[in-house]
């Protein structure tokens, strides 16, 4: 074998170390501080419309959606956190590697056309959406990750929604 071939497995070898490396730790983006921002406009957007007041971001709710977020990268898992204080809606996008905050919002906003605004209450289809609006909430925080193609993201409320009995006051008509 010549010097260069020996060379040229070498590299081969070296790249696939690398590679192996990558998919170890496969969460390649975190949530920018332009995607949270977008995360929180399009909130913000919705919420106007059914006269909740704005969000705002919070660095330890950001900070705890990002430990969950990489965490599902890591894991390939998809699932709420267990013994979550906060209210967390989850988002996950295969064959995708990038989210827009817009997209990502829009997304689980969309299930208000399922919702029975004469009937308030909680349901499994709508349950993203009437965390989004809900009135009460003050804080967002914002996490991203991906693995392969998948994106991740994680938004967590402070205080949290979805609370039995409160819909009728939190999940208002659009104006």
């Amino acid at each position: 074998m010549s010097g260069s071939a020996v060379l040229t497995t070498a590299r081969i070898f070296a790249l696939l170390i690398v590679a192996a490396a990558t998919l170890a730790h496969p969460n390649t983006a975190t949530a920018s501080t332009n995607f949270a921002q977008e995360v929180l406009d399009a909130h913000n957007y919705f919420r106007a419309h059914h006269g909740a007041a704005p969000l705002e971001l919070d660095s330890e709710l950001n900070q705890q959606a990002q430990e969950w977020a990489d965490h599902l990268a890591g894991a390939g898992l998809f699932g709420h956190r267990p013994n979550n204080r906060y209210g967390e809606n989850l988002y996950a996008a295969v064959g995708a590697t990038t989210a827009s905050g817009q997209s990502v919002t829009e997304a689980r906003y969309d299930e208000v056309r399922h919702y029975n605004f004469d009937t308030p209450g909680f349901s499994m289809s709508t349950g993203h959406f009437t965390q989004l609006v809900w009135k009460d909430t003050t804080k967002i925080g914002v996490g991203l990750a991906t693995r392969a193609n998948t994106t991740y993201v994680v938004a967590n409320y402070d205080p949290p929604g979805n609370a039995l009995g409160h819909f009728p006051a939190n999940v208002l008509r659009p104006q």
